[in-house]
Order: C-alpha cells, then structure tokens, then sequence
C-alpha cells in the first residue's frame, strides 16, 4: 500500500510539472491561545509559527518532505497584539495548482528574540501542531478558519493566488507582454495574448503589410550586419529584409544579450529550489530528496548523526536525536558534567555500570575516612604517651637530688625524650645537685 501510494505521488507531482506555472500561498495567523505554560518567569515570553504545505494526504504525516513548501513568522512576543499584527507567511509554489493540500501548523517557543536561530532542533520549544487537509480554489478572497486542540486555540486565514505573468484557474497559463523579436502583444485578464497594432498570429509576431512595394524597393538590399552586433558569441545572419542573431545554447534575444532561464520549465522536483545557469540549472533539494532534479529519495539518518549511542529519528525539519543518559545537544556530543545533568533530559534509568563505578568510589571514600582517623589517633597516643614520660621524669629528678652525681645518672639524663623546656629544666637541676 506504501508503495502504491508513494508512486502514484511521484507520477502526481511529475504530471503537475509538465505545465509551467506560479502562484503563492498566504496563511494569517490572528490569535493562539495555550493553557500549557512554556515560557520561564523570570524573561519575557516569545514565539513563532512556522507551516508545512505539502500534497494531500489522508494521514497526514509530520516528516518530510513539505512538497509545496515552507515559510514561518518572525520571532514575536507571545502577546495577542503581536500575533495578530504579524506579516502573513507566504509559500510560493511552482506547479499547477492542485486544489488540495494537507497544512501543518506548528507554534513553536523562541528562547531569545533573536532571529535566524534554529530553535526547532530542541523538541521541547515545541508548544502546538495542528495538521488538517483542505480544498481551496485560486483567488484572491482570503478563508477564515480556527482549530480547537486538547491545550489550545488557533485563529488563522488562508489563501492563494497566481504569481504576476499567470493565470487560469490552476495559475497554468503563461503570458508575459513583450514587444521584440519573438513577438508583440499584451495580455488580458485571462491571460490571453491581444496583439499590437500592426502585427499578427498565435504570438503576433507576423507583421501585416498594407502597402505596395515596388520591384526596385523589393531588389534592393544591405548589409544589415555591417552595423548590427551580436552578444555572447552570436552570429550575425542577414536576411535581407533584415537581419538576426543566431545565439549560442543558452540566450536569446534580439543580440542575445539575455540568458535562456534555464528553470522556467521548473525541472527541480518535491520543492527543490532551482538555480540558473548557461544553459544550465543546478537544483537545491529540499530535506530527504536528492539527484540532479531532486527526484531521488534519501534518508537523513543514514549519515548517523547521533553520537555516543543515540538514536535518530526522520523529521521533516531534519534529522532528532534521542541521546542516551548522560549525553546531550542536537547531535549528543555533549556529555553531562555536575550541575548541567538538571538541564539534560531523562530518557531512561541509570545505567548498571553507573551504579558499579558509584559503589566503588563509596568503598575508597570510607577506606579513606578509616585510615585517616586511625592515623589521628595514633598520632594522640604518641603525643600522651611522650607527655606522661615527660611528666614522670621530672618527679624522678625532684625525688633523686640526694643522690650521687654520675655517668650513669647523667646518661639516664640525656635519654629522656621531653620536650626542650622539660630537658631544659632537668639539665638545671642536675647542676645544683652536682654544685652541692
């Protein structure tokens, strides 16, 4: 069924391309109302709208690619007066105007006023989508319509209309005036051709002779080259009559002095943006297509842009990463260090390898804490017990002044480990003893 439905697409959008054609699409957004709060109360509140206009669809799916195109609001203040003094957001298209469509309304929180930030990457600024399908016919009579979700309300309008130099009911029909070689008319309102005065044909490009001209007018000729100059490499070819340019591939123009556009045929398929060259066009595909006319479909995910582990999933507005604990940012390339795990998101519980290496540093923490107390109370005990052999020494010297003065004594003396004072005070009192 996925396939069946996926070539008859690409056969719908290869059908519309065959007809040149241009219009643009508006959509208005006037009030967005959520009871859901997204902005932080301590900075002012902003936001965006952004649309996704694609073929129509039964099931609407949120991913690539937006085939008919897409556009956004400016970044505004969250304020009903803002929104509803926004400039309309306009899609301009390239094929023949379906009739229907399938839209995707997105509101979306802007962290800072700034413009040209891609907020989008972080799936947490989104704030409201709606998705809807609709029929509407070319004109320029804008439709009013309002969408009630689970946690908000949007009040917009919509319309579309053929681009200048289009017309018809699917903005099929092409005409430019002009007044030069290839032909000479103007256009009505319809978009058809209305010739100038003096020619004539399906693109009045034949003139129409009124007057008689005689043999020796009609024998006579001139180097109409010797004056006329051609652009861009042209050859000059006289006719006799008058003359023209044979131009090079790629331009045209009385001196080929303009350059063939290369994209007026529209070659870029699924919304690709076509750019122009000599008698060239390179294409600029949109998200998820790729190939010299954008007809070839990619997958954004297979470059795996989600490091460390995370998993990708296809978005219309470009590869999502869902990074594993401990990692984050739009790719997961940043780890979670200390605070920052606050603002990381929760995808799933610790990991078991977490817990072992946090069971580890909790046993070498106390190992630590032991040995270091035990070092403490050593440290004490020597310290008491050298104070109590202090303090038993100097009552052994007070008791022991009576006795003889010797090596023995002295030498007893001289092992004591005190402090300096209490040697100090026990060398004074062996002198007295010694003196008397």
């Amino acid at each position: 069924r996925g396939f069946r439905t996926r070539t008859s697409f690409f056969f719908f959008i290869s059908k519309h391309f065959e007809v040149a054609s241009s219009g643009v699409f508006e959509l208005k957004v006037h009030s967005f109302s959520t009871t859901r709060r997204f902005c932080r109360r301590t900075r002012d509140c902003n936001i965006f709208f952004r649309i996704c206009l694609k073929h129509s669809e039964d099931v609407i799916s949120a991913e690539p690619p937006c085939t008919f195109g897409t556009g956004q609001t400016n970044v505004l203040r969250a304020d009903q007066s803002s929104i509803a003094s926004s400039a309309a957001i306009r899609v301009p298209f390239h094929f023949k105007w379906p009739g229907t469509f399938s839209l995707i309304i997105e509101a979306w929180n802007a962290e800072s006023p700034k413009e040209h930030h891609d907020y989008t990457e972080n799936q947490n600024n989104l704030i409201s989508r709606l998705a809807t399908r609709r029929r509407l016919a070319i004109g320029e009579d804008w439709s009013q319509d309002v969408h009630f979700g689970d946690q908000s309300e949007l009040r917009y309008s919509y319309h579309v209309f053929c681009d200048e130099f289009y017309f018809g009911e699917a903005c099929s029909d092409y005409c430019r005036p002009r007044d030069d070689t290839l032909g000479h008319y103007t256009c009505d309102e319809n978009g058809n051709r209305v010739c100038l005065e003096g020619w004539q044909g399906d693109y009045c490009s034949d003139r129409e002779y009124h007057l008689c001209v005689s043999d020796a007018q009609r024998s006579k000729r001139l180097d109409r080259c010797s004056h006329k100059t051609c652009a861009n490499g042209g050859e000059c070819v006289d006719l006799g009559a008058s003359a023209l340019c044979r131009c090079c591939p790629g331009f045209t123009g009385p001196r080929c002095e303009m350059n063939i556009d290369d994209c007026a045929r529209y070659p870029c398929q699924n919304a690709g943006t076509c750019q122009d060259g000599i008698n060239d066009y390179t294409c600029t595909c949109t998200l998820g297509f790729t190939g010299k006319n954008c007809s070839l479909r990619t997958d954004s995910c297979l470059t795996n842009p989600c490091l460390h582990g995370g998993t990708c999933y296809t978005h219309f507005s470009g590869p999502v990463c869902q990074c594993v604990p401990g990692f984050m940012g739009p790719n997961c390339e940043f780890p979670v260090q200390g605070g920052m795990e606050l603002m990381a998101p929760r995808v799933g519980r610790t990991s078991p390898s977490a817990v072992a290496v946090s069971c580890v540093l909790g046993v070498l923490a106390v190992f630590l804490g032991v040995c270091v107390g035990l070092v403490v109370i050593r440290r004490r005990r020597h310290r008491l017990r050298r104070q109590q052999l202090c303090d038993s020494g100097r009552i052994s010297l007070a008791a022991s002044h009576t006795l003889p003065a010797g090596q023995d004594f002295l030498w007893s003396i001289h092992k004591l480990t005190c402090r300096d004072k209490n040697l100090d005070e026990a060398l004074a009192f062996v002198l007295i003893i010694m003196n008397e």
